[in-house]
């Protein structure tokens, strides 16, 4: 889950280079709206895919995948922590998603980029190998992915049986990744001419 959710990164990048090159953007720029709304819009847009993304896979778990085999998934007493959890992950997802949009030139560089920034994001994190398992320089290394800080918080709630205490130092990691990345973003933005690539 948490990795397509950070795969929203290709295809939000992707649309606003498109949007770009298209000369979309520079029509809407001339609209009475200001650019923050324009930019929050897509947040926003993308944000609700990511809690879809979620859903669905919470679903795949919970009645497909006991079809197989596998234990039913719980997600227990912690409903309101999971909504808060998927918002601060698919926050730093769609900000970083709008950064790579705003810096790359081609969708070719921003799909590449997107790819590989997010599976080794995911490879430091835990996603595909567990961070106990790594060797001691990487374990140190994990600690710098946002697929990481996401992963620990799921753990806490869905295996620990944490409480919101628990998870609110990763919530607060990825709140202040996605903030620096939408100042970046930002500061991008406007630093070409609100063209973003003029």
């Amino acid at each position: 889950a948490l990795f397509g959710m950070f795969f929203i990164v290709v295809p939000m990048a992707g649309g606003l280079i498109k949007e770009r090159n298209d000369g979309v953007f520079q029509r809407l720029l001339s609209a009475p709206v200001s650019p923050f709304f324009l930019l929050t819009g897509k947040l926003v847009a993308y944000l609700f895919i990511c809690y879809i993304q979620f859903g669905i896979i919470v679903l795949l778990g919970k009645y497909l995948l006991p079809l197989l085999g596998t234990p039913v998934l719980v997600i227990g007493p912690h409903l309101a922590e999971i909504v808060f959890l998927v918002f601060c992950t698919g926050l730093a997802a769609t900000a970083y998603g709008l950064l790579l949009g705003t810096l790359a030139r081609t969708f070719e560089q921003a799909s590449m980029l997107g790819a590989i920034s997010v599976v080794i994001a995911a490879a430091l994190g835990g996603i595909m190998v567990p961070v106990y398992a790594m060797p001691e320089s990487m374990q140190v290394l994990s600690a710098l992915s946002p697929l990481g800080w996401s992963h620990d918080a799921f753990l806490d709630l869905l295996v620990r049986e944490g409480t919101f205490g628990a998870i609110l130092p990763e919530a607060l990691s990825l709140l202040g990744f996605a903030g620096v990345n939408l100042t970046l973003a930002w500061t991008a933005f406007f630093g070409k001419g609100r063209l973003l690539g003029a």
